[in-house]
């Protein structure tokens, strides 16, 4: 009886600690969105207005003064590319080292694993006097040459892991029918590899389509994403909050509907890729 009372209040306690953690992470983002559907008059207003009638200025404002379908589809663009060449060569790389003897391989995946812990501020500097030098400043091949590389070390880490799990002799059976090494590799261990490669293509699209920092250094009036875009509705002289939330539901509405297309995935794909046998 006890345990069975000590069971419940257990239940109940995680459960309200679930309540409260959701609530706080949702609440801002529902906050963001009714600030983007409501009239510039009642933004500012206190008590706040919870009974409103819902308009889109703020949205055709954005669109229409600071030029965000450019930015978007710059962002859409770049995601897109980085996604695809990270996921592609970031396989083949994972591929290599867990089934070839090469020197140095069993270390490689550590390797990755620190560059994804550098803080990007440490990177920072270099990259762009790099990047000046090369030209590279405002360009779209600077920005995704970028991206892929922080998102290959991703994919490597992860994918290096799951391929070790894959059966050698599902391989060696397509190399008997003729298949040669890359032929089975985009035959068979990529079909294989689906679950995995969604998770990692939800990943690597998130990373580089939210990126804030590294873009807004590295570019200054063509090639302009939409997480820097929200920074220049700010000023000393304008900040319209009704504005500033739309643009941020513009930005969070993509990587919703991605998500949540490839969410039966997600999971079970990042389980697969963390397991090495």
């Amino acid at each position: 009886m006890k345990l069975t009372v000590k069971k419940r209040i257990f239940d109940v306690s995680t459960s309200v600690v679930g309540i409260i953690i959701v609530f706080i992470i949702v609440f801002p983002i529902f906050w963001m969105v009714r600030s983007s559907l409501l009239q510039t008059v009642y933004v500012y207003q206190t008590p706040p207005v919870l009974i409103f009638k819902p308009t889109l200025s703020a949205f055709i404002r954005v669109f229409t003064r600071q030029n965000y379908a450019l930015r978007f589809m710059n962002s859409a663009f770049i995601s897109i590319v980085t996604t695809v060449f990270a996921l592609f060569f970031g396989s083949m790389a994972a591929y290599g080292i867990s089934r070839y003897p090469l020197p140095g391989a069993r270390s490689m995946p550590m390797i990755f694993l620190f560059l994804r812990m550098l803080p990007t501020i440490a990177t920072l500097a270099p990259v762009f006097l790099m990047f000046n030098a090369l030209h590279l400043i405002d360009t779209y091949r600077g920005l995704i040459s970028l991206y892929i590389t922080g998102a290959i070390s991703m994919v490597v880490w992860m994918m290096w892991g799951f391929f070790y799990t894959l059966p050698k002799e599902i391989e060696e059976s397509a190399f008997i029918d003729g298949c040669g090494p890359f032929r089975a590799f985009i035959s068979i261990v990529i079909p294989m590899s689906t679950p995995s490669l969604a998770a990692l293509g939800i990943l690597s699209f998130t990373g580089a389509w939210n990126e804030f920092m590294m873009s807004i250094i590295l570019t200054r009036r063509h090639v302009i994403t939409l997480p820097p875009g929200i920074k220049f509705l700010m000023s000393q002289a304008d900040l319209s909050w009704d504005m500033i939330s739309a643009a941020g539901t513009i930005v969070s509405i993509p990587i919703l509907i991605f998500c949540l297309a490839a969410q039966k995935y997600f999971i079970g794909g990042l389980t697969l890729g963390a397991v090495k046998g």
